[in-house]
């Protein structure tokens, strides 16, 4: 049997604090976060560091938007990347020593960045016609994969050597490579709806997950691979749902709201934002 704990911490702009007492729930992932602590105000795309100990996030600054990171540690946030526009959605290099992300400057054109964590330094590693978005660092590889209006694609870190994966009619966003590098979980409405589909990284096997009528997207996998993290409306709302590959079953993770889900790279931890575009930090610790 499985036993789900719930914790909240609240990270506001600089101060992190865990007084929260961790409630007990059921095994099939049904949560009741009731209350919830704000963690960053204006703040979502968040994503946990490899080592788990820092989390990025877009944040809205005035009229703009800028990636921050929270280190957990030390309780600290502090502003990571600025003056590059677009949904800036992050995903970290396997080492933390940089992250990758979406965006533009000056006319719209979505392509792929690079910004070095210890540096600041920030790099377009990406000149293409066709934008690219959602952009996921392989765990294993120095590569990353993107997705397009109509495909997905893996390239080198640089930018070169971009392949397609699988063929030209995909239409994947929101990627996620699974820990193996085996795998990609991705958004698609090539059947006219917005779906979870997996692929393999050579393109075969492609596969749908969800085939609900309402919006299924943001994937994310858990680190063994049994299982995808998702956003889904399917309950009349959006909220935080897990898929089993193992059961083939669906279980509701939140109740009162929440999209764009992250896994943490020790499986016992889930980030998540609600929909008024504020960030919380849910901690489930799950034991067989």
């Amino acid at each position: 049997m499985k036993k789900l704990v719930v914790l909240i911490l609240a990270f506001i702009v600089a101060s992190c604090s865990d007084d929260s007492k961790p409630p007990t729930v059921s095994d099939t992932y049904q949560i009741n976060v009731g209350n919830p602590v704000l963690v960053v105000e204006d703040g979502y795309h968040s994503k946990w560091s490899p080592d788990d100990n820092y989390i990025a996030y877009t944040k809205v600054v005035g009229e703009s938007l800028e990636i921050w990171l929270c280190e957990t540690a030390t309780n600290t946030t502090r502003c990571q990347v600025s003056g590059v526009q677009g949904d800036l959605t992050v995903s970290w290099k396997s080492d933390g020593t940089a992250i990758v992300f979406d965006g533009y400057q000056g006319a719209f054109n979505s392509q792929v960045w690079v910004s070095d964590i210890t540096t600041g330094t920030v790099e377009k590693v990406t000149n293409y016609v066709s934008q690219l978005f959602f952009p996921e660092w392989l765990h294993n590889s120095p590569q990353f994969v993107a997705g397009s209006q109509m495909s997905l694609y893996l390239m080198d870190e640089d930018g070169s050597n971009v392949q397609l994966i699988g063929d030209n009619n995909l239409r994947g966003w929101s990627c996620a490579v699974d820990f193996n590098d085996q795998r990609i979980a991705f958004t698609s409405d090539m059947e006219g709806n917005d779906d979870i589909w997996i692929v393999n990284l050579d393109g075969s096997n492609l596969r749908r997950i969800t085939t609900d009528p309402s919006h299924d997207g943001r994937p994310r996998w858990s680190p063994d691979g049994t299982k995808l993290v998702f956003e889904s409306d399917r309950s009349g709302i959006t909220n935080i749902w897990i898929y089993d590959f193992n059961t083939s079953s669906f279980a509701q993770v939140t109740t009162t709201g929440g999209n764009m889900p992250d896994w943490s790279h020790q499986g016992d931890n889930i980030v998540y934002v609600t929909e008024q575009g504020q960030f919380y930090v849910h901690i489930e610790e799950i034991n067989d």
